[in-house]
C-alpha cells in the first residue's frame, strides 16, 4: 500500500459522515488538496484512455466509410450528368424503383463584399445602410457608471440606470495542486 492509500484511507474513515464534516485545520485543508489532486489526476487518465479510443474508432470509421463514400460520389457524378440532361429536355424528376432524382435551379445569388458594399452605399444610398443599436458592453459600462451602494447610477445626474443591476460580490476559490 503506498503512503497516499494509507493516509487517505486513515482520513476518509475519520470523516465519517461527509454532511456533517468540516474542514477546520490546515492538516485537513491538506488532505482536501491531496483528494482534489487525485481526483483531477484520474479525470485526465479517463479522458486521456477515452481519447485513445476515441482515435481507434475515428480510424475504424474512416477506413469503411472509404468505399461507400467513393461509390456515392462516383453515382453522385453519373445521376448529376443524366438528370441534368433530362431536365434540358422537360424532366425535373425522375422516378425508378428505388427512389426519385429530382433537379432544381441553383445559384444566382448575391456574392457580397460588405465593406466595398458600404463605401458605395455611403455615397449613392445612405438611407439604405441599416443601423443597429445596442447598449455598451458590461465592461465597458463598468468604466461609464458610476456604482454607489450596490446602485448603478449616470456619475452626471447621479441617476439611477434604469436596467443595470449592481451583482453582490463574493469571494472565489481556487486549488492549485503541486504536480
Amino acid at each position: 500500500m503506498d503512503l497516499n492509500t494509507y493516509l487517505d484511507g486513515e482520513t476518509e474513515a475519520a470523516i465519517g459522515d461527509r454532511e456533517t464534516w468540516t474542514c477546520d485545520s490546515d492538516g485537513k485543508a491538506a488532505w482536501l488538496v491531496r483528494m482534489i489532486a487525485r481526483a483531477r489526476a484520474r479525470k485526465l487518465a479517463v479522458i486521456a484512455q477515452a481519447e485513445a479510443e476515441i482515435g481507434k474508432v475515428q480510424e475504424w470509421v474512416s477506413l469503411e466509410l472509404g468505399a461507400p463514400e467513393r461509390d456515392e460520389e462516383w453515382a453522385m457524378a453519373h445521376l448529376t450528368a443524366y438528370a441534368t440532361a433530362q431536365r434540358d429536355r422537360g424532366r425535373k424528376s425522375i422516378r425508378t424503383s428505388h427512389g426519385t432524382i429530382g433537379t432544381r435551379p441553383s445559384g444566382g445569388g448575391l456574392l457580397v463584399d460588405e465593406t466595398t458594399l458600404l463605401d458605395w452605399l455611403r455615397d449613392a444610398h445612405p438611407d439604405w445602410i441599416e443601423t443597429v443599436e445596442k447598449p455598451p458592453t458590461k465592461t465597458a459600462l463598468k468604466g461609464l457608471l458610476a456604482v454607489t451602494d450596490g446602485v448603478a447610477l449616470d456619475p452626471a445626474t447621479s441617476e439611477i440606470v434604469p436596467g443595470v443591476e449592481v451583482a453582490p460580490s463574493g469571494v472565489s476559490v481556487t486549488v492549485k495542486t503541486e504536480e
